[in-house]
């Protein structure tokens, strides 16, 4: 979100005007003895405002002049913006040579796990795979949604495996993706998934293989 600099300027010398009555300088110097040494200026009593009752009073004023409601308009389109179009997941380029390997998705506990009652179900340093206790029902399509060429790419992926896959971007609008495939469409927030499989390239594809993971970065 944008901020307007000159609010900020504002609050800014607002707040240090609370803190820091202006009449500073206007006090009386003092001698070490407690007598007058010089008086700089006019004194004036010290005003203090309640910094609820400043935003209050400053968003009132937004409200009048109708900025308040240009400032929400502005949050609500950079939000839906946002839905649309997340950032970016860098460092993904798309795939020069076909690569595959596998990917074993085991942990290792680093604490006992337990269930409410107490009863011991792993101890740390347990090997864990998740895929024992639930299988990846669905392929995970990985592509890029401005590159038309892995847009196709994944129509077919789509097609091919009679919808039973997920579809996950590392760029591109989700809307217009959801629109097309008509079907959720998924992004991999700050690459969270990619660099969780290794991926550094797309389309990809990742599908399970017994107890390990299948991926493929596709040449197209």
């Amino acid at each position: 979100m944008k901020i307007n600099l000159s609010f900020v300027g504002f609050l800014l010398m607002a707040i240090t005007c609370i803190l820091f009555s202006k009449n500073i300088f206007a006090n009386d110097y003092l001698q070490h003895d407690g007598t007058s040494l010089e008086v700089m200026g006019e004194t004036y009593p010290i005003i203090e405002m309640d910094f609820l009752d400043f935003i209050k009073s400053r968003i009132e004023m937004m409200q009048k002049n109708g900025q308040w409601q240009s400032l929400q308009n502005h949050v609500q389109k950079d939000a839906i913006r946002y839905r649309d179009r997340p950032k970016k997941v860098e460092g993904i380029t798309r795939v020069r040579e076909t690569k595959s390997w596998k990917f074993d998705p085991s942990i290792v506990l680093d604490h006992d796990v337990m269930t409410p009652d107490g009863k011991m179900i792993a101890l740390a340093g347990t090997h864990v795979n998740p895929l024992i206790y639930a299988a990846l029902s669905k392929a995970l399509v990985f592509y890029d949604g401005d590159d038309a060429d892995q847009v196709k790419w994944a129509l077919d992926q789509d097609k091919k495996l009679k919808g039973n896959d997920k579809l996950i971007l590392v760029n591109g609008s989700i809307l217009s993706q959801e629109k097309l495939f008509k079907k959720p469409i998924y992004f991999d927030q700050a690459g969270r998934l990619t660099t969780r499989f290794g991926i550094t390239h797309v389309p990809s594809v990742v599908v399970q293989d017994g107890m390990v993971l299948s991926i493929t970065e596709v040449k197209l």
